[in-house]
């Protein structure tokens, strides 16, 4: 409605201004105006300049919804009006040569004025052939209040688009972040259970076993959720369908809303109210006893780690005395084979002692003085070896 009356009130002031600028810029004397005049002139041209653009604009607007043939044709004008430019040009410097020399008409290239080709504008406009063809205030007003109530349709369905727009985005979001918070604790709960907690004491390394049942419980913790939404889902289109229902049967026999039914539902809501607050009191009730069984699980816990610390200490002394006993089994074995190789030797030794027999003494006194007798000539044999060596290498 603002946008309408300003329309209005440009219009008006425009047909006004326009009659009322033209007939002053006949009683102007270009060339003993004074600056102020000129800057007052400049403003009110703006202004009406403004003013036509936004007429024009709407007056395109409307063309191309109801006649664009008629735009078409302008457009082909106004293409070919470049052509005779230069005639009217001609006979503007001719007609004043001393305003195209003072510089009012003309502008420092030798094309007309802004002033100039207002005024001849306006004294168009003044001209009554010109003004029977013009469009009348009424005709604009409708044209006007048309293209408002148009350019408020698409607002409106734009407003429409936007929001369901917006709506799609926030869905999708929320969404995004559902998903980004169940993948986050899924990689908590995957690094707490496997890679803490799921490490083997003896090997090091987590078994495959726990990976894979892990992930067997996750799908089927999945496919739960997944049957639940799928659930949810069909009550939900099923209340949709019986909704459209009743509307289409309340809309088929026309009922109306009566006091009465303000009354029925102000009682199921108190019904409602009861059950909700039953309900309350039934799950507090089940929230004490989960949190007392609760913290005596946690209790057995801790019972349960404390024996399971004790049993993985005692399998290690087992594993260690085993090694112990494979160790002295081992030892065992090699004293037995030294045992019966000892035995072996005594038995050799006593049967040498029985076998046993004592040589003369004359022969060991041969023996020793041979063996002297070689001693020496084998000391004789390197001392001749060593001079042979000195006198081949001086």
């Amino acid at each position: 409605m603002l946008a309408r009356d300003t329309t209005k009130e440009s219009t008006a002031t425009l047909d006004t201004s326009s009659i009322r600028t033209a007939k002053e810029d006949e009683d102007i004397n270009w060339d003993d105006i004074s600056n102020d005049r000129l800057h007052e002139l400049l403003i009110n041209a703006v202004r009406m300049k403004k003013i036509l653009e936004l007429e024009i604009d709407l007056f395109e607007r409307y063309l191309k919804r109801h006649d664009p043939e008629v735009l078409q044709k302008i457009d082909q004008s106004g293409t070919e009006a470049p052509k005779s430019a230069p005639r009217t040009v001609i006979q503007f410097t001719m007609a004043s040569p001393t305003r195209s020399m003072s510089g009012s008409m003309m502008s420092g290239r030798g094309s007309p004025s802004a002033w100039s080709m207002q005024s001849s504008i306006r004294r168009g406009m003044l001209d009554p052939m010109l003004r029977r063809l013009r469009i009348t205030i009424p005709q604009r007003m409708e044209m006007i209040n048309n293209e408002i109530t148009e350019v408020e349709k698409k607002l409106t369905t734009f407003r429409h688009s936007a929001e369901k727009d917006r709506n799609k985005l926030k869905a999708e979001i929320d969404e995004y972040e559902i998903r980004i918070r169940e993948i986050r604790e899924m990689k908590n709960r995957f690094e707490t259970e496997i890679v803490v907690n799921g490490v083997d004491p003896l090997t090091g390394k987590i078994p495959a076993e726990k990976v894979i049942k892990f992930v067997k419980d996750w799908l089927k913790n999945m496919n739960r959720t997944i049957e639940k939404i799928r659930l949810k889902g069909a009550t939900t289109r099923s209340m949709i369908k019986r909704a459209q229902r009743q509307i289409k049967q309340r809309e088929e026999l026309g009922e109306e809303l009566r006091p009465v039914d303000f009354q029925q539902l102000r009682i199921q809501n108190q019904d409602y109210k009861k059950k909700i607050d039953d309900t309350s009191v039934f799950l507090l009730d089940v929230k004490q006893i989960t949190a007392r069984y609760n913290s005596k699980l946690s209790e057995h816990k801790r019972k349960m780690a404390d024996l399971m610390s004790v049993y993985n200490g005692i399998q290690k002394e087992i594993g260690l005395n085993m090694k112990q006993a494979d160790h002295l089994q081992s030892k065992c074995r090699i004293t037995e084979k030294e045992i019966t190789k000892a035995d072996e030797q005594l038995v050799s030794l006593k049967m040498l002692m029985e076998d046993y027999e004592v040589p003369p003494i004359l022969d060991f006194v041969e023996l020793q003085s041979k063996l002297r007798a070689l001693q020496k000539t084998y000391v004789n044999f390197v001392r001749r070896k060593n001079v042979l060596k000195i006198i081949s290498n001086s």
